[in-house]
């Protein structure tokens, strides 16, 4: 007998690598091929992870620089409407006193200068607090008449609801709760 046969004279085979041995047994796949070994499906699976990781780290760079780009751009639009406020704003405040300043000298040519500028500034002292007055009046009385519209409508769902409301008569009690 030899070395490779047992006590009844079968052959003895050597295991394979586990390494070398086909997936699926090393029968022919779906597409009538050979399966891969392990060890080169492994490496493949390696390669698409380094490539996927590669693909990630690009993701990441564009996303990163999209955000650092939307940054600049509200950094320049802020910069730029604040300077055009600021240009507005003088423009503003310039044509309001030239404004009074006219109004004062043409009133000079009727009243002595100082008095002219005195009734001046008063006056448009007080047609500014007229203008405030009113502006608040206004919304008081806006919000007034929507809260009282408000508070109908809740009324009017709890009549519809229950058969009366809150700022009417309480029901008459039932007989049974006598």
């Amino acid at each position: 007998m030899s070395a490779d046969q047992g006590s009844q004279g079968e052959a003895r085979t050597s295991k394979p690598d586990p390494a070398q041995v086909p997936l699926g047994g090393g029968m022919a796949g779906s597409n009538g091929k050979a399966d891969k070994p392990l060890t080169e499906t492994l490496d493949d699976a390696i390669d698409d992870l380094v490539e996927m990781g590669e693909y990630a780290k690009v993701l990441l760079a564009v996303r990163r620089d999209r955000a650092r780009l939307r940054m600049r751009r509200f950094k320049a639009k802020l910069a730029l409407g604040s300077t055009a406020a600021l240009a507005g704003g003088a423009v503003m405040v310039t044509a309001g006193v030239l404004t009074v300043v006219g109004i004062a000298r043409g009133l000079s040519l009727v009243l002595p200068q100082w008095l002219a500028e005195l009734l001046t500034g008063v006056g448009i002292l007080g047609a500014i607090v007229a203008a405030v007055v009113i502006a608040l009046r206004s919304a008081e009385r806006k919000e007034f008449e929507q809260k009282k519209a408000e508070y109908e409508r809740r009324q009017n769902e709890h009549r519809a609801r229950f058969g009366h409301h809150v700022a009417g008569e309480a029901p008459a009690p039932s007989r049974e709760s006598r």
